[in-house]
């Protein structure tokens, strides 16, 4: 076992790139290796314990039928060294001797001559727990040897018996040299069936694996779509989907990022280079260069607004800015950004009116506190209608301000408000609407409120208005 762990631990090291179907099998052999010896260790040792306890048994009733030879045969009237020999069987030795008489009584013929070639030949000797020992001679013979010291007729007498079990142990080897073949045929039987067994479980698998190499770029719509597999590596497709779903929409979101910034920048950077071009064709008056110079400003602060807001977008997604918070009264907050749009919303007729206690204070970000706000207000005057109307509903629910933009503009379709606040996304109506309108305000107020630990939510209908929804926490914890 200690082998096997060493083995597994060198692979592991050498990071060897070994087929899984391999893994499988191998534990399937290890652990019916271990099956297989184990029973036929636990069947042999059974079996000769089996035999050895049969063959005590058998010694101990031959001892008994020698007691009562005893008793049928003894003469007192012979002298102490008399011997009476006989032969029981070709595969029993056995000698009697009274210890009190020293006398021999009972001895197989050529006993004393058998047990003086057998020590000098014993390779072995195993004693039980009932000292009893089985002895292996040199010759690859096999005995049994009991002894025993017993009281009878006042007579102390020394009985051992040793049994040839050669034949038997002949027989027990003939059986576990078979058992083992068998064992190994049926170890290379289910080494076989393991890597079969191995290739049937795998095959799912190796199913999902020739689908997925066929999915790139250029194709991920496509789906791990395998119709029976196992509860186990059917969540394994489901999840593979999921990620694809989510690729494919990251690689269509940035696609159109691409497409987005890249216009977005090409305006400006046209505008700049037609009004050169044109001023560059004749001379022009000192008024005329101004006005151009001041147009190109106008384009480079566009650019410049447009990097700003990327570059804070990626930083607020990146890293955990601290914000500056501090405690303001939301009211005068509020009336302040609708004082400062009212003038813009008088063009289009639109009035804006404040819901807010006087009395709610929170602590947030003064600065970021306001974009949010003028982003919310520049959006509902941009896409309201002429005579429309804004409302700002600031109340306080439990330990969250929670801020209401509503206003009666054209609305938003349902497909549109999922991707809100993608950055350049711009409804075809929005277009036309405002070519300066580069498409990051909601996504630069998502991601403020974010910095807040907030929530924003979109509700439109077309044609009814649009509805944004703020809850930030009326008291900033550090680090959350």
């Amino acid at each position: 076992m200690q082998k096997i762990s060493l083995f597994i631990k060198n692979i592991r090291e050498n990071n060897f790139n070994i087929s899984f179907t391999i893994w499988l099998s191998f534990w399937y052999i290890i652990t019916c290796l271990i099956l297989i010896f184990s029973q036929n260790y636990l069947f042999n040792s059974f079996i000769s314990s089996f035999y050895n306890q049969n063959e005590k048994v058998t010694l101990e009733k031959n001892i008994q039928e020698i007691i009562r030879l005893i008793d049928r045969r003894e003469n007192p009237s012979r002298s102490p060294f008399e011997c009476l020999f006989f032969e029981v069987n070709d595969n029993l030795f056995f000698l009697v001797e009274d210890v009190t008489n020293r006398k021999i009584m009972f001895i197989t013929p050529g006993m004393f001559k058998f047990l003086y070639s057998l020590r000098e030949n014993i390779t072995e000797n195993l004693v039980t727990p009932d000292d009893d020992i089985n002895i292996r001679s040199k010759n690859s013979k096999y005995f049994y040897y009991i002894k025993k010291e017993i009281v009878h007729n006042n007579k102390v007498l020394h009985i051992e018996v040793l049994s040839d079990k050669t034949n038997r142990i002949s027989i027990l080897t003939s059986f576990k040299n078979r058992s083992n073949f068998i064992s190994l045929a049926i170890l290379i039987f289910f080494l076989i069936l393991s890597i079969f067994i191995s290739k049937i479980i795998l095959s799912p698998i190796h199913r999902i694996v020739k689908k997925i190499s066929i999915i790139t770029s250029s194709n991920l719509h496509e789906r791990v779509d395998i119709d029976w597999l196992p509860q186990e590596i059917k969540i394994i497709k489901n999840s593979f989907n999921e990620v694809l779903e989510r690729l494919e929409d990251s690689f269509r979101r940035i696609s159109q990022f691409s497409d987005d910034i890249a216009h977005e920048i090409r305006t400006p950077v046209n505008n700049l280079k037609g009004e050169i071009e044109v001023t560059l064709q004749k001379k022009r008056t000192n008024q005329d260069y101004i006005d151009i110079l001041h147009s190109n400003l106008e384009e480079c602060h566009r650019l410049t607004r447009i990097i700003d807001n990327l570059t804070f977008l990626s930083r607020s997604e990146k890293q955990n800015i601290r914000i500056q918070a501090e405690e303001i009264n939301v009211f005068k907050e509020l009336n302040n950004m609708k004082d400062l749009y009212e003038g813009i919303a008088e063009e289009k007729f639109i009035t804006i009116s404040l819901e807010c206690d006087k009395n709610i204070t929170a602590q947030v970000d003064k600065v970021l506190f306001q974009r949010i706000i003028s982003n919310l207000l520049s959006n509902a005057i941009t896409y309201n209608k002429d005579h429309g109307k804004i409302k700002i509903n600031a109340i306080q629910k439990e330990n969250y301000l929670h801020i209401e933009v509503k206003d009666t503009g054209v609305g938003i379709s349902e497909k549109n408000i999922p991707h809100l606040f993608d950055r350049f996304y711009r409804i075809d109506k929005a277009r036309h609407t405002s070519s300066k309108n580069m498409g990051l305000g909601l996504s630069l107020v998502k991601s403020m409120v974010n910095m807040h630990n907030g929530t924003i939510e979109i509700q439109s209908k077309e044609g009814e208005g649009t509805t944004v929804i703020i809850e930030l926490p009326l008291s900033h914890q550090e680090g959350n």
